[in-house]
């Protein structure tokens, strides 16, 4: 009869050892579910899986691992699908041809819509400073207007390198010259906005000891 009792005892605390190993795996993520992660978006998947997503007290431990791979998963589609719709157009690395806006906005019916014949007179070009000159060359590619601005740089004695697409002056006499080059300092013109290092550009800065080799210099145009 103890025998027997002892059997029955046997039976009932492993019986509850199951219960509580069940209980205790109803807060288990499945890790089949991570392969459902990567096929849905972030939000179709918090939908579809509520409860699995739920962070609980008792996930500590074994579980705990299981948890944070849902949510490095979770995480990282999330800043993929961010990113997603953030994608740069295959245009957006283009110059804007002819002064075409590539996003026009409205404006006011009274404003010029078409070129003023003004700014097709070389006079006018003759008077313009070096700011508007430069705007010009690098804004209005292909046009009448960057042919104007280039001929009145290269009048204020500018020189376009052709490698590195910007113009250059000789801020002295160079200190060494040859056939094929010349050494010195020199003015260049920083045509860029702002620089990775959010260094303002846009403005004339020196360059000390400057070889410009005359195979970079562009000569094509004649003033």
């Amino acid at each position: 009869g103890g025998a027997h009792a002892g059997d029955a005892a046997g039976r009932a605390a492993a019986g509850a050892g199951g219960e509580e190993k069940h209980a205790a795996g109803a807060h288990e993520v499945d890790t089949g579910t991570l392969t459902d992660l990567t096929k849905l978006t972030l939000q179709e998947w918090l939908q579809d899986h509520p409860k699995e997503w739920e962070q609980r007290e008792d996930w500590m431990g074994a579980d705990y691992g299981a948890s944070r791979t849902v949510m490095d998963h979770a995480t990282t589609l999330s800043a993929l699908e961010a990113s997603y719709h953030s994608i740069p157009a295959l245009t957006d690395s283009d110059w804007p041809r002819n002064g075409v806006t590539r996003h026009p906005v409205a404006t006011p019916p009274s404003y010029p819509s078409s070129v003023i014949p003004v700014l097709e007179n070389p006079a006018l070009f003759e008077r313009l400073d070096g700011d508007v000159l430069f705007f010009c060359f690098y804004y209005q590619q292909g046009t009448y207007q960057q042919y104007l601005a280039a001929r009145e740089l290269k009048r204020l004695h500018w020189r376009y390198h052709k490698k590195y697409h910007t113009w250059f002056a000789r801020q002295e006499e160079p200190k060494m010259a040859g056939e094929d080059f010349e050494q010195g300092t020199y003015i260049y013109f920083d045509f860029h906005i702002m620089h990775d290092d959010y260094q303002s550009g846009w403005c004339a800065r020196s360059k000390p000891d400057f070889t410009f080799e005359y195979t970079y210099l562009e000569d094509e145009l004649v003033l």
